[in-house]
């Protein structure tokens, strides 16, 4: 420990030495050097004013100089005079022509603007006013009509006398201008050179004081540097200061702990938000409801958790009506105005079409509990099964191998219930394909026969129709449907099948997204209404009552089919 201490005194000692003779050295040299510059300066500042003595030079040239504005007047005025000499001379041309032609000099506008010859004309036409009013009264032979005409013939004299001189002052400002002009140019000429000649000078002249105000920057600099330098000899620093006195130590100096768990829970909050995007940007399907409405540009009507599905597609909702599936689904049917009320003013019922990206997106259960909610809600809903290759709604509601929608698409008679109830749920199966292509039956005309006769019975007819991806079932249907609703799963449809789909959709049918299968625990809030009740509120909740859903729909009542052909 006081090893260490003599050793920082001696350092400092040395140092302040060190830093003593440094200054006092660069004080001298500092000194010297301002000596030699203002003698440079002083040869400078001689140079400047010699040189404006001897080329005349005195004052400032920040502007133009005396022979760059004469140069400037004297251009200008010979630009105007010019002018005026072009004007003249045409004047005097054309004034010249006439005569030697024995043309007509009162043309010229000179003569016409002339207050003489006006004045001339106007007696000249009051003579011959007069003459002719004596002519008519006492005839030609009146010896006043013939001193009238010596008055007039005298006028027409004085006309002519003084068109002729109008005619030779023209020639007189004509060679006055051209003597004018040639003055001028013989001016602007020695102008020219005279302001050459001092542009030249200035130019020398500003180089001559530009050296001098670089010596004289210099010299200022110098000076203000070796007043510092004197005032350094007078400050005795060694520029180095002992911290802390050496002691023995109480805790290790490295590693820095606290500085390296700051560092370390900074690199796991970095690596943490690194992970989290590269999930994002990895993922195969969408993350979240915002996510789907920035990509689509459409907005998402609801967001389902997955349904208990030890009950059929609507005994979800029976059973536990307050259940988060349960909620979700009310929110659907409210966004897409399926109520009473809205459908009061409409003349048709509204033909709702649910489909999917690809197959496994649950659009199925979608639709059941849709329609489901709707009939509770106090609407006669007819749930059509347009599914004719997987036939999902069929299954769900255990109507499998029975006449239905393929039938009537190949002409059977489907009779509508002559009277229906309130709040009710009927279903139309898809059928037996007995081997025909599912588009070409869709593409009958009795599809729209059976919609239309449907629309007008029932408040709400919802269509189950295929996934979208490879099949022409969805578009055949969706022309003519009025609202069509798609249903994806939460992060595992790819991007690019949703994408897909709504290409080949109407766009202006689409009215939103229902995000399936979302995470019931979704704490961050990504899926908005996922968690809307917790599930520990059912035991408390009612039961709806959903008319005409179970082994009635079975009956030939329910699904309408006559047992004759169209």
């Amino acid at each position: 420990m006081l090893v260490a201490t003599a050793i920082a005194d001696a350092y400092r000692d040395m140092r302040l030495r060190r830093r003593d003779t440094t200054a006092r050295e660069i004080s001298a040299w500092i000194d010297d050097r301002a000596d030699e510059l203002r003698d440079d300066l002083v040869a400078a500042e001689n140079a400047v004013t010699a040189y404006r003595i001897e080329n005349g030079l005195i004052g400032e040239f920040n502007g133009a100089s005396l022979g760059d504005r004469q140069l400037t007047e004297l251009n200008a005025e010979l630009i105007r005079s010019s002018a005026d000499l072009a004007q003249k001379r045409a004047s005097y041309e054309l004034a010249r022509a006439m005569l030697e032609g024995d043309g007509d000099l009162s043309s010229l506008p000179e003569v016409q603007n002339s207050a003489i010859i006006s004045e001339l004309r106007q007696t000249r036409l009051e003579l011959q006013r007069s003459e002719q009013d004596l002519s008519q009264i006492s005839g030609t032979d009146n010896p006043r009509v013939a001193q009238i005409r010596r008055q007039a013939a005298l006028i027409d004299t004085q006309i002519d006398q003084e068109v002729r001189r109008i005619a030779s002052v023209l020639e007189n400002e004509t060679r006055a201008l051209e003597s004018r002009t040639a003055l001028l140019t013989q001016a602007l000429e020695r102008a020219g050179g005279q302001s050459e000649m001092e542009t030249q000078n200035t130019v020398e002249l500003r180089e001559l004081e530009r050296i001098a105000e670089a010596y004289r920057s210099r010299y200022e600099r110098y000076l203000n540097n070796a007043g510092l330098a004197a005032e350094l000899q007078t400050f005795a620093s060694s520029g180095t200061q002992v911290v802390k006195s050496a002691n023995f130590p109480t805790a290790p100096i490295y590693p820095p702990r606290k500085v390296f768990l700051v560092l370390g829970v900074l690199f796991g909050v970095a690596v943490a938000i690194f992970s989290i995007m590269m999930k994002e940007a990895l993922a195969k399907g969408y993350r979240s409801a915002g996510q789907v409405e920035r990509d689509l540009g459409i907005k998402v009507l609801s967001t389902l958790p997955e349904a208990d599905f030890k009950y059929n597609g609507t005994g979800a909702l029976q059973a536990e009506p307050f259940s988060p599936f349960s909620e979700a689904i009310s929110v659907l049917r409210q966004r897409l105005r399926l109520n009473a009320a809205s459908l009061s003013t409409q003349s048709h019922a509204p033909l709702l079409l649910v489909t999917s990206p690809e197959e496994g997106d649950g659009k199925t259960s979608v639709s059941a509990a849709v329609a489901a909610s709707a009939s509770s809600a106090g609407l006669n809903v007819l749930l059509v099964d347009g599914d004719l290759r997987y036939a999902g709604v069929s299954a769900l509601f255990d109507m499998d191998g029975g006449e239905g929608l393929s039938d009537v698409l190949r002409g059977r008679t489907w009779l509508p219930p002559t009277r229906l109830g309130k709040c009710v749920l009927d279903v139309m199966p898809a059928g037996n394909l007995d081997g025909s292509q599912p588009a070409d039956l869709l593409e009958s005309r009795y599809l729209a026969q059976f919609l239309k006769s449907a629309r007008t019975t029932y408040d709400l007819v919802i269509v189950d129709a295929p996934p979208v991806a490879n099949l022409a079932d969805s578009l055949i249907l969706s022309d003519i449907c009025s609202d069509l609703v798609l249903v994806f799963k939460a992060e595992e449809t790819s991007k690019d099948a949703v994408r897909s789909a709504l290409k080949r959709l109407p766009e202006a049918k689409i009215a939103g997204i229902v995000v399936n299968f979302v995470d019931p625990d979704d704490k961050s809030g990504r899926w908005m209404n996922a968690q809307l009740y917790s599930t520990s509120r059912i035991g408390t909740a009612g039961v709806y009552q959903l008319g005409n859903v179970g082994a009635e729909n079975k009956s030939e009542r329910r699904r309408g089919l006559a047992d004759g052909a169209a």
